[in-house]
């Protein structure tokens, strides 16, 4: 079967015969060689680029900055948006709730 993208490549360096089509197993032409490269070049540019899509690593924890991060994909979803500290925005909603409350108290 023929290797049109990074995701059929196999695990097991030997099932790699072939990348788009260009033979790499034993034997092939050294041509072969540098079209394959030029190949998997262009394969590892639309993974870059995000025309096709990794199916792994699925991380479970990782770091940025030397911080590691421990909040779920769908907690970080919730601050999707956010362009300044939260607790500044909740800070200044409370300023202002506060404010009006104070302005129905003391009309």
């Amino acid at each position: 079967m023929a290797k049109n993208n990074i995701t059929q490549f196999d695990a097991t360096a030997a099932n790699n015969t072939d990348i788009q089509s260009v033979d790499i197993d034993e034997g092939c032409a050294p041509s072969g060689i540098n079209n394959a490269i030029r190949e998997l070049m262009a394969d590892l540019k639309d993974v870059d680029a995000g025309t096709v899509a990794l199916t792994a690593p699925n991380f479970t924890a990782f770091k940025v900055g030397g911080v590691t991060i421990t909040a779920t994909g769908t907690e970080l979803n919730y601050v999707d948006g956010v362009t300044s500290s939260i607790q500044t925005q909740l800070n200044n909603a409370a300023t202002t709730g506060k404010a009006i409350a104070m302005a129905m108290v003391f009309g």
